[in-house]
């Protein structure tokens, strides 16, 4: 993760997309960077001027458009940067499209090129905001091509739809390496940014019933195994208090000594979402740590106070078979874990550890 990303981290949701826009805005002084996404635009925008001077947040009575390009006359392109938040007021009722419509009007009422509004959205949001502008704007029928949305208002002006992946993904790649760079770490922040942010739920979405039993059964299979680990002497207690809810949102795991680590069995959603591979994983403190390391190396994600790795599920098996394949997967972890110790891999200090489990009480057995 790149410092800009982590920085977003640490600072709030409406700060973060005003970083990622204005950023943008910086990136897009580098001539080079603009020549390269003014060659782009010519694709929906095939009369738009060039070369284009690109500024942030300049103001007027019809709002504070993101991103601003202007020839040597006129306002002649308009940048919006977002996320999930809804439509500004002068987005919502074409403010920005006016604006640029009167500066044509006043300053060159000649040239073929009237103005035009490029959103630059996460992936999932191009062709539902698409729709919405279609339907704000009167646009003609929106056109995809490239990872671009497009369509025209009745006078001509371009209105466009693409993803901050397709617009950072094309500057990544330049030649001018500084300019790459900051491209690149400019769209780890966006992905950082659009994982956190609120999704709208589909009707489909609400109504589901298969997720939220998936994931109550996932809680049930994770007691399971912990008893059989226990039963079966493959893993021992670490206290009288097993059953761990922290860790992030919906975290639920069990903790556990398993081949002289302490480690915690977790259903953890934040991974999941962040990385697939697996919607259980096996998640070390500091005194296990390295180990881990020794026995998982590449395969382990880290986070600010420990490190974890994802613990396979095996594809269209019942549940029995699931927790037979479980129970075998940490006990070959634990034998290597051992392993490692005894080959002379250090064991951190436990007792800064102890404090740190959930106070609340075990949830009890639930069968799987």
């Amino acid at each position: 993760m790149s410092l800009l990303s982590r920085l977003a981290t640490k600072i709030d949701k409406l700060s973060t997309e005003l970083a990622a826009t204005e950023a943008l805005g910086l990136i897009l002084a580098s001539p080079a960077a603009a020549m390269s996404v003014t060659a782009v635009l010519r694709a929906v925008a095939p009369n738009l001027p060039a070369p284009l001077r690109y500024t942030t947040q300049a103001g007027d009575d019809d709002g504070r458009p993101d991103i601003i390009g202007r020839d040597d006359h006129r306002e002649v392109l308009h940048v919006e940067g977002k996320f999930w938040a809804g439509l500004t007021d002068a987005q919502a009722r074409g403010g920005y499209l006016e604006r640029m419509r009167r500066q044509h009007a006043e300053h060159a009422p000649e040239h073929p090129h009237v103005g035009a509004l490029v959103f630059i959205v996460p992936p999932r949001r191009t062709a539902t905001l698409m729709d919405e502008l279609e339907r704000r704007y009167g646009l003609t029928t929106p056109e995809s091509n490239g990872g671009w949305w497009s369509a025209q208002t009745v006078d001509g002006m371009t209105v466009a739809v693409t993803s901050w992946d397709e617009l950072l993904g094309r500057l990544a790649g330049m030649a001018k390496q500084d300019v790459a760079e900051d491209a690149r770490q400019l769209l780890d922040l966006v992905k950082q940014v659009d994982h956190g942010s609120f999704v709208p739920w589909s009707a489909e979405q609400l109504t589901d019933q298969d997720g939220p039993r998936r994931l109550l059964t996932l809680a049930s299979m994770v007691e399971a195994v912990h008893r059989r680990l226990l039963s079966t002497d493959v893993a021992t207690s670490v206290s009288t208090r097993t059953t761990i809810t922290q860790g992030g949102p919906l975290s639920f795991g069990k903790r556990m000594r398993l081949g002289g680590v302490v480690v915690t069995l977790r259903v953890h959603l934040e991974l999941w979402a962040r990385h697939g591979r697996s919607p259980l994983w096996l998640a070390f403190r500091a005194s296990g740590a390295p180990a881990a390391r020794r026995v998982f190396a590449e395969r382990l994600v880290e986070a600010d106070y420990w490190i974890a790795v994802a613990v396979p599920l095996p594809e269209g098996q019942v549940g029995d078979d699931v927790r037979e394949h479980l129970v075998a997967w940490l006990t070959d972890a634990g034998r290597q874990l051992e392993a490692a110790l005894e080959a002379g891999v250090p064991l951190g200090d436990e007792t800064a550890e102890e404090g740190d489990e959930d106070p609340g009480e075990d949830v009890g057995e639930a069968p799987v």
